[in-house]
């Protein structure tokens, strides 16, 4: 059979053509009976179409296409846009309107048909119709612009009749005027109006909308005589009706060019108004001349300096086929090359731009008065000057950072980093570090390693669990386009050298010695082990703790597990099932202590801090502060923060023999009078009106459970029960909370008991700041430790200088009033996030501000903030932070933008990659997703190991994996309990044998793991469960994460947990393949995946 096949060139074809590749594989399909026609018939279309220029992975596309058909998903679309087509513009535009669910068709272009062909009578141009068409003034610029339906000579005829036939009466006059624009220009002016020759603007515009929008279009590009406007158009497209008034030289710069600068309307109107519309448009045109020369001329020298100093600016880099060296060459030979054309064609812009501006101010200048023209000129100079250091300033930062960016590519595999004076190690143990170690350590314990790439598995429990708010077609858009960033990710570059890595992995193989942070000032201490111990079972020798021996740690913490429980469901109906279930206790987790090294303090003591997450009173103690919080603060003596603190001092003076003073609560927890703290609480709750909006519990109910919180004072250290005998557990969100109501009540009696009260007490948690009579401070002090046999006191009073510090201030006495500025603790360091560390952008952006925003809050006087700012400018250089973004953070912490609020619909929580994760978080925001970044791995969590390791089964919110001894099928879970307690659940059915047909079929019903092996005779490996994922809080995110896991392994589950797209299943079930396959495509896509 031979079939007739008429083939597009490819060059002329677009994306609304490619369809037509596909019906002519269809008719090959469809019109040869036999198999071996059809296989010769497709082998005729493959070489036309290749002889047409057709690319070969475009045929075989389409033949694919053809051969295995996909039905594509039915999509409701509002409506459809008509526009032309330019490869890369056009398809911009649909991505934009697509995302709107407005479809877009392409026009025909101009084809050599409409060009060359000629064949039927052509119409004469007043026989058009479904137009725009201009009438012309002889007279004056003036034009009137009209549309029509009707062929055009009969609209120009009722034009004609009504300016050729002149009003009899007032009326007549009237109705004329009120009808006809063009007839009112006429009459009112005397001039003659060109109906011989009406130019035809647009044409084939078919519907009305399109031309009466095409009419507006016309009337805002034109000096018209229109009186309506036609429909109302957006202020943008308004614009452009000064710039389309005046025909020019070529020389003369674009449209699009010339809006780039903004008049000074004023000015314009007044030469309007005394020169007429044609010189306000010449004077307009040498503003704008001005403003885009300074343009031109700093994107010469900008390109001048790239060329002086090998730079390629980004948009000029060309990408070399392979990673050869001679490939690198000739890629940087081509684009060093179309940076010196670039130079040529910049420079002969700026010469075409300087010589019509040249021509217009020697017009200008015989036109206008010699006032009139030194106005113009003064304003073109100042509008150049802005202009041109605006253009400057960015683009020397730009420069800069091409710069940067030039210097670490050129220097890969050392990548120097920036200086890190201000970080530092303490090395207390006796293993000395080597080069490598101490430059890793220096960089701080919150470095995080970059990740090498995302993998799909990663972000799809949480935007999933977002996806389920949004119609089911936008989420299926928004899966694709995370699949494809996903699948496009180049391998992360990293961020420590390869010496630093081998020196990470050394540290977390050494046994003997512990990695931590100072108590306080940043720094990393590494100490013995045996040291560390050591001091820490001292602090608990000599405080309130007791060794319990032979202690059962878990069923104590069952026993606290139980009280919670029984105190829960007492109070269930106040609650609400909601808070019921979010509160009661799904884990048994023991506190764990430890311990930071007071480096500042000899003999190094440290500072113990006791971990209560997890904990079976944990999540109640954190509600019930909640209740608690809004009964602190009321008291004048209170300071919310340092900023509170530092604007209370701004409005204080002092006396001569007043002195500054600092009192601190020696161990405030500890000392803290269990008993007392919960009277004076009752007692405020009793007094509190608003109680009852922020809880349904009475006062009773809410002090039980603080009483049930307050219980559990146990904790493990170094394997070893300790209990806490007196004052609030330690390690409990409610004991700060009491801490503070106990505090406020303790100092409002000491202060009404004292006969000579201080001018001044204030009080942050235990610390207080005084001023008061230097003669009374020792009284004060033995009468503040005399109050209460627990609560001791320890004082600190001003320097000689008048100086004293309290919080991050330092408060100076000057002149008889009070000062501050910011404090640095001898021990600070000065350590700032390391730059080149694998955060967010955004991260670094925070650090900055707040140290500005800090220093703004705290120096009293400009000299000091300046002073300061100076200082935080080195740290942060220091750190590595580029000029450009300290300067930035600076500027809108001294000039605040307020950001417009906007209204999420979810939050999804993605690992962050550079680049990647980014890229992902642009998609996401698109459907008002907001994205929040996973904190990565970061030193501390590698080498900082101080609490007891809890054991793997001890793990919550996991995802877990259960192996079968005899196959190769596994068990995928899920549970938000302790991992020990799902797993004796399975034990329990799988090692119960079922006495009757019943149980049996109950077993099945209920286990899947207990059917497979009771049904096979396996025996299942409950010994060594894998946990796959943890950290999983939210129900959802673990039942997506379950079900990512099922896809990926050959589960014996019956359920495959919730129902995931399609797409995600194509890609995880490549994933399993991946894994048993030696393939290195397939191993290639589990990197990625």
């Amino acid at each position: 059979m031979r079939i007739n096949l008429s083939i597009l060139t490819f060059s002329s074809l677009n994306e609304k053509n490619w369809g037509s590749l596909l019906r002519k594989f269809r008719r090959v399909r469809a019109l040869c009976t036999e198999e071996a026609d059809r296989t010769a018939a497709q082998i005729e279309v493959k070489n036309k179409l290749r002889g047409s220029g057709y690319p070969a992975s475009l045929i075989r596309r389409q033949l694919r296409r053809v051969l295995i058909p996909v039905e594509k998903p039915n999509r409701e679309w509002i409506g459809t846009a008509v526009i032309p087509y330019k490869p890369g513009t056009s398809e911009a535009i649909r991505r934009i309107l697509n995302m709107a669910n407005i479809r877009v068709a392409f026009q025909r272009g101009n084809t050599l048909r409409s060009a060359l062909v000629q064949l039927k009578d052509r119409l004469p141009a007043n026989r058009t119709r479904d137009c725009v068409y201009k009438i012309k003034c002889n007279d004056c610029t003036k034009v009137y612009i009209g549309q029509t339906a009707r062929e055009l000579y009969i609209r120009v005829g009722e034009h004609s009749r009504k300016i050729n036939r002149p009003p009899r009466n007032a009326d007549e006059y009237q109705a004329l005027l009120k009808d006809s624009a063009i007839a009112e220009h006429a009459l009112d002016t005397g001039h003659k109006i060109d109906l011989e020759n009406v130019e035809v603007l647009r044409r084939g515009l078919r519907s009305t909308s399109h031309r009466l929008i095409a009419e507006a279009v016309e009337i805002a590009k034109h000096p018209s005589v229109n009186r309506m406007k036609g429909v109302e158009l957006a202020s943008l497209l308004c614009q452009k009706r000064n710039v389309a008034q005046i025909k020019t030289t070529d020389c003369l710069p674009s449209s699009s060019e010339m809006m780039t600068s903004q008049s000074v309307p004023n000015f314009f109107q007044l030469i309007e108004n005394n020169y007429g519309p044609c010189v306000r448009k010449l004077s307009s045109d040498y503003v704008r001349l001005a403003r885009l020369e300074a343009n031109w001329e700093n994107h010469r020298i900008f390109n001048k300096r790239c060329l002086k100093h090998n730079i390629i600016p980004t948009s000029l880099l060309v990408k070399p086929p392979d990673t050869s060296l001679v490939s690198a060459r000739i890629a940087f030979s081509a684009a060093k090359s179309f940076l010196k054309q670039r130079i040529y064609l910049t420079t002969r812009r700026l010469s075409d731009i300087r010589h019509h501006s040249c021509r217009l101010n020697q017009d200008l200048q015989t036109v206008l008065s010699p006032a009139d023209f030194q106005l113009l000129q003064t304003k073109a100079t100042e509008v150049k000057a802005i202009q041109g250091q605006h253009c400057k300033e960015r683009q020397i930062r730009k420069f800069e950072m091409l710069l940067s960016k030039t210097r670490i590519s050129r220097e890969p595999m050392t990548r120097p980093e920036p200086p890190t004076s201000y970080c530092s190690v303490v090395n207390l143990s006796n293993r000395p570090l080597s080069e490598e170690e101490r430059t890793l350590l220096e960089k701080g314990l919150n470095f995080a390693v970059s990740k090498r790439v995302i993998r799909a598995e990663e972000i799809i429990p949480s935007v999933e669990s977002v996806f389920q708010k949004l119609p089911s077609m936008e989420a299926e858009r928004l899966r694709v386009q995370l699949i494809t960033v996903l699948k496009s990710q180049q391998p992360g570059a990293p961020n420590i050298t390869s010496a630093e890595r081998r020196a990470l992995n050394t540290l977390k193989r050494v046994d003997n010695i512990v990695i931590t942070k100072a108590d306080k000032g940043k720094a990393t201490v590494v100490m013995n082990k045996s040291d560390y111990l050591q001091k820490v079972k001292q602090h608990l020798a000599e405080g309130p703790y007791r060794e319990i021996n032979n202690a059962n740690i878990t069923s104590i913490m069952n026993k606290s597990k139980a009280e919670v429980g029984r105190y829960l469901r007492s109070v269930i109906n106040h609650l609400g099932q909601g808070n019921w279930y979010r509160l009661y206790p799904k884990s048994a987790i023991q506190p764990r202590l430890y311990g930071l090294p007071k480096i500042h303090k000899p003999e190094v003591p440290v500072r113990p801090i006791v971990d209560g997450i997890g904990s079976p009173p944990h999540e109640l103690a954190r509600f019930l502060a909640g209740i608690l919080k809004p009964l602190t603060g009321k008291s004048s003596t209170y300071i919310k923060n340092s900023y509170d603190f530092a604007n209370k001092v701004a409005g204080v003076t002092v006396e001569p023999d007043d002195i500054l003073v600092s009192f601190d609560v020696n161990s405030l927890y500890t000392n803290v009078p269990k008993g007392d703290s919960l009277e004076i609480a009752k007692r405020l709750l009793l007094a509190d009106t608003t109680l009852s909006e922020r809880t349904q519990l009475t006062v009773d109910e809410i002090v039980e459970g603080i009483k049930a919180c307050l219980n559990l004072t146990h904790f493990v250290f170094d394997s070893v029960v300790y209990t806490q005998e007196q004052g609030l557990a330690m390690g409990s969100p409610i004991s700060p909370v009491l801490a503070n109501i106990f505090m406020e009540e303790f100092e409002q009696r000491a202060l009404a008991g004292f006969p000579h009260p201080p001018k001044i007490f204030w009080r942050y948690v235990d610390d207080t700041f005084v001023v008061m009579k230097r003669d009374k401070v020792n009284e004060f002090y033995n009468y503040l430790n005399e109050l209460s046999p627990q609560i001791k006191f320890s004082m600190e009073i001003e320097s000689t200088s008048g100086k004293l510090a309290f919080l991050d201030c330092m408060t100076h006495k000057v002149g008889g009033r009070l000062k501050t500025t910011v404090y640095e603790k001898p021990t600070d360091t000065g350590a700032v996030l390391n730059y080149s560390s694998a955060h967010p952008k955004s991260v670094f952006a925070s650090i900055a501000s707040s140290m500005f925003r800090r220093v703004r809050a705290l120096c009293t006087e400009e000299a000091d903030r300046t002073a300061a700012q100076i200082e935080v400018k080195n740290k942060l250089r220091g750190s590595g932070y580029p000029a450009s973004l300290i300067r930035r953070q600076l500027r809108r912490v001294l000039i605040p933008v307020e950001k417009p609020n906007r209204e999420w619909i979810g939050t999804a929580v993605i690992p962050y990659k550079p680049g990647t994760s980014e890229a992902i978080r642009r998609i996401l925001n698109m459907a008002n997703i907001r994205v929040a970044f996973q904190r990565g791995n970061t030193l501390r969590s590698a080498l900082v190991q101080l609490k007891d390791r809890l054991p793997a089964n001890r793990t919550r919110d996991c995802v877990y994996k259960i192996k079968c001894n005899d196959c190769i099928k596994v068990y995928i879970g899920q549970t938000a309990r302790e991992l020990y307690i799902r797993v004796g659940e399975h034990s329990r059915k799988i090692n119960r044998p079922p006495r009757n047909a019943d149980e049996y079929q109950a077993l099945l019903k209920d286990s899947a793991i207990a059917e497979h092996a009771l049904d096979t005779g396996h025996k299942i490996d409950l010994e060594n469960v894998e946990v796959l994922r943890r950290g999983l809080r939210s129900t959802s995110h673990r039942l997506i994460a379950e079900a990512v896991e099922i896809a990926k392994h050959p589960s014996v589950n019956r359920m495959k947990g919730v129902e995931l797209a399609s797409v995600w299943r194509t890609v995880l079930a490549f994933v399993s393949k991946a894994k048993r396959c030696p393939n290195k495509n397939y191993r290639l896509f589990t990197k990625l995946f």
